[in-house]
């Protein structure tokens, strides 16, 4: 089906303020990624496991060509500025979705039939980890729904301040999020951005 064919325009991956805009990217092998740099200083983008880590210079961009399908999502770093990541799921067509803001997702072009399928989401327990579920959906008209129960998933952000309790800190300070009931457990480390804003 046409609508599992690679895009032929770039799809473009940007990172601003020290964070990559889009989170989780889904796109297929022929496809061409332009990661994109918004910042006036430069990124490191490093698709882990993919062999590209290019430094992407302030206002610039550099092309990602996909040349291989992956099983799971690769996480996308920035080795300058380690709180900056996200993933990207390399498929060999189309028929993948990105959930939308209410966990919504749509795959077009699907003929009838019997399907397995995986959903992927980042681990609640140390944000890094991605959590896998598997299913199986029957599409006996083209058209079928499904409904997942995976982790209700929730974000802690904030402000760290300087001991003045006014200005800001600087980017880079590390925020670690420690288990209730062990709190010599860390679950979650991150970075303040260049405003002193984690999340």
């Amino acid at each position: 089906h046409e609508s599992a064919a690679p895009r032929k325009e770039p799809i473009v991956f940007d990172q601003k303020h020290c964070v990559f805009l889009t989170h989780v990217i889904g796109v297929t092998v022929g496809e061409t990624v332009s990661i994109k740099n918004s910042d006036p200083i430069g990124h490191n983008t490093n698709i882990v496991g993919t062999g590209f880590n290019p430094t992407v210079p302030g206002d610039g961009s550099t092309p990602y060509p996909v040349q291989k399908e992956v099983s799971v999502p690769n996480e996308v770093k920035c080795g300058i500025h380690p709180w900056m990541t996200a993933y990207m799921l390399q498929r060999k067509n189309g028929y993948y979705a990105v959930t939308d803001a209410q966990g919504r997702f749509v795959v077009e072009g699907v003929r009838g039939g019997s399907y397995s399928g995986r959903t992927f989401s980042v681990s609640a327990s140390d944000g890094a980890r991605l959590d896998v579920e598997s299913f199986e959906l029957d599409v006996p008209n083209g058209s079928a729904t499904v409904s997942l129960n995976l982790l209700e998933m929730g974000v802690v952000q904030g402000t760290v301040y300087q001991p003045d309790v006014i200005t800001t800190a600087a980017a880079g300070v590390q925020v670690d999020l420690f288990e209730a009931a062990a709190p010599n457990v860390v679950i979650a480390t991150t970075f303040t951005d260049a405003s002193g804003n984690y999340q």
